[in-house]
């Protein structure tokens, strides 16, 4: 889970994982949870193939604390609150020297500057940090990418969940545009229809049949409340993270199907799909991130067609999970008070 949230972040581009000791650290935030894009990360010299996060006396280390402080607190958390919300005591000490009007030259050296510290009488007790096997709260937040449809910089298909009315609804949104101009486009059901009759498309998804059909035996195993329930612990059952991986793998099958069956003509027509639905998505004269769209329509259209499900029967599990739940069901309406889309371009 962190190696995703690193390696795939789905806005923030990229990062090493673990990370890299023979490189310069990353800022030392105040957050430091397993699953948290801004903990730091490394091999566990201890055993071999394992990972850590940093300790307490480490991280501050990095942030210029001397050896000898100690931190009094409750929880890891609470200490590594302390050590990221800190600013870095030598530079304080060289903003202290600064203040005095000392030239360079007149400053001691952390070193020495530091070799009258001692241990103070009551040290600090040990807080390790949580572990793996403590649950989530029941209404905790997921997000990830779907793999295959990550993109970097904000463009992404992502799983994710939401809270309404005391039900759970799970939804797949595709997001695109730069990292500070981001757009979704409504997947509605209007997408659907006109793939659903799509003569160019049809072939090929019939010849994928059996693959939706095997991604809805998975699905019809859950529910949103039991995927909920999954992922943060209190049941076992199918893992948001396998669904993530069940679509993205589906997605990635259909997209080699039509790149290997489609000539340029064709899947040209795909791309101009693709860029008529993001232009009725966004209000904007220009469609941000339009070079990218049209580089990535056809991973993009396989995305549509998964996420949706736009062949009979096989797509229906898919609907059902990610737009119902167990006693309450999320309104059906497109965004626009129920008003059908303007007519697209027919593949």
């Amino acid at each position: 889970m962190n190696r995703e949230a690193k390696e795939f972040h789905p806005v923030y581009n990229n990062m090493a994982f673990p990370d890299s000791l023979d490189q310069r650290s990353r800022t030392v935030t105040a957050t430091c949870t397993r699953v948290s894009r801004e903990s730091i990360v490394i091999s566990d010299p201890k055993i071999s193939g394992a990972f850590r996060r940093l300790t307490i006396r480490e991280r501050a280390s990095l942030q210029g604390f001397p050896i000898t402080y100690q931190f009094y607190a409750c929880s890891f958390a609470e200490k590594a609150k302390m050590v990221g919300n800190a600013i870095p005591p030598t530079f304080t000490y060289l903003v202290a020297q600064a203040a005095q009007e000392k030239s360079a030259d007149e400053v001691p050296g952390f070193s020495e500057a530091g070799a009258v510290l001692t241990l103070p009488l009551a040290v600090s007790k040990v807080t390790p940090p949580d572990t793996e096997g403590r649950s989530y709260p029941v209404t905790c937040n997921f997000r990830a990418a779907l793999p295959e449809l990550r993109f970097k910089s904000g463009m992404r298909f992502d799983l994710s969940n939401e809270f309404v009315q005391g039900g759970v609804f799970w939804k797949v949104r595709f997001y695109f545009g730069p990292s500070k101009d981001i757009h979704e486009v409504e997947l509605d059901g209007s997408v659907e229809r006109e793939l659903r009759s799509s003569a160019l498309l049809s072939r090929i998804l019939a010849n994928l049949r059996a693959d939706f059909v095997k991604a809805e035996s998975i699905l019809q195993s859950t529910d949103p409340w039991t995927l909920q329930s999954t992922w943060t612990r209190r049941a076992k059952g199918l893992d948001p993270f396998y669904l993530t991986d069940l679509l993205g793998d589906l997605s990635n099958k259909l997209f080699k199907e039509i790149d290997r069956s489609l000539n340029e003509g064709a899947k040209e027509q795909l791309a101009a799909y693709v860029l008529t639905v993001a232009n009725q998505s966004t209000s904007k004269s220009k469609l941000p991130g339009q070079r990218k769209l049209e580089k990535n329509a056809v991973r993009i259209l396989s995305g549509f067609i998964v996420v949706i499900g736009s062949i009979p029967c096989p797509g229906t599990a898919i609907k059902r999970l990610l737009l119902e739940d167990q006693g309450a069901i999320p309104n059906s309406t497109n965004g626009t008070g129920g008003i059908p889309r303007p007519s697209r371009i027919r593949l």
